[in-house]
């Protein structure tokens, strides 16, 4: 090729009405993007996608024709923080809890809503400096002092038992105590304090094989006892009130082994 026409063709294909054509050719013969690799890992400043990390837990109560979804909460983690989202669904309303945490583990806010029909109500929460303030649907407003790594919970919500189990400290056991601040688009909001205490080790049948669970005695508001069952990663795999070890919930994946928990 000439050094004239090569000249020739430069200049016309950066003429302006040429120049998306460009663009649009030029991407079209890029590698495709992969799910996990960073794009932007060049960048000054950027996060690395496999750094983020993204769990979905499902919960199931049981019904006379089987299991239902009762709850489902994902945790959404990255270098800038964690967000938390529950979801609670009934057959006639629903409830979202979504906290979001920085990358210290400090709440920095959250959002309670309720949902009914076509009526939506919301409260929400900012948080800083050891002070969290809750603000209902209707204005109202009501400040608390809260530890960093408060958690936010209401009802019907399962947050406040998942995360609970989650932080606690096997190795130091015992009972351990854990902050709560309980939101609701209604009602007034309480500063918490939840509880947990170990009791024992047992082991049921799953998926073919033994597995064995920690057994804890976990104390919600109203001073309501439950006893959960959690794996060796922290996760909750069962969940039942004290005296009716048939009822409560059950994590998806586990209800093979549901009617195998006991409660000594």
């Amino acid at each position: 090729m000439s050094l004239l026409l090569l000249v020739s063709m430069i200049a016309l294909a950066y003429q302006p009405g040429l120049r998306p054509w460009l663009s649009t050719h030029a991407a079209s013969r890029l590698p495709p993007y992969r799910t996990g690799v960073d794009a932007n890992a060049n960048q000054p400043g950027s996060a690395s996608i496999a750094d983020e990390k993204h769990e979905s837990i499902r919960y199931l109560r049981r019904t006379a024709s089987g299991f239902a979804t009762e709850a489902e909460i994902r945790i959404d983690s990255g270098p800038q923080g964690t967000t938390i989202t529950s979801v609670t669904g009934r057959s006639d309303a629903g409830l979202t809890v979504k906290s979001s945490y920085d990358a210290k583990g400090v709440l920095t806010e959250a959002r309670v809503s309720t949902q009914r029909g076509g009526d939506r109500q919301e409260a929400t929460v900012s948080a800083g400096d050891g002070k969290a303030r809750v603000m209902r649907h209707d204005g109202t407003a009501q400040e608390f002092d809260c530890p960093a790594a408060v958690i936010v919970t209401s009802a019907p919500d399962w947050t406040d038992s998942v995360l609970a189990v989650r932080r606690y400290d096997r190795r130091k056991g015992g009972k351990q105590e854990f902050a709560g601040l309980w939101v609701h688009p209604v009602q007034p909001p309480q500063r918490l304090t939840f509880s947990l205490t170990r009791q024992g080790d047992d082991v049921v049948k799953h998926a073919g094989q033994d597995a064995r669970l920690t057994r804890l005695l976990l104390v919600l508001r109203g001073g309501s006892r439950y006893v959960v069952w959690a794996d060796d990663e922290g996760r909750m795999v069962r969940l039942a009130p004290e005296k009716a070890a048939d009822q409560g919930i059950v994590l998806a994946g586990w209800e093979d082994a549901a009617a195998e928990f006991r409660i000594p």
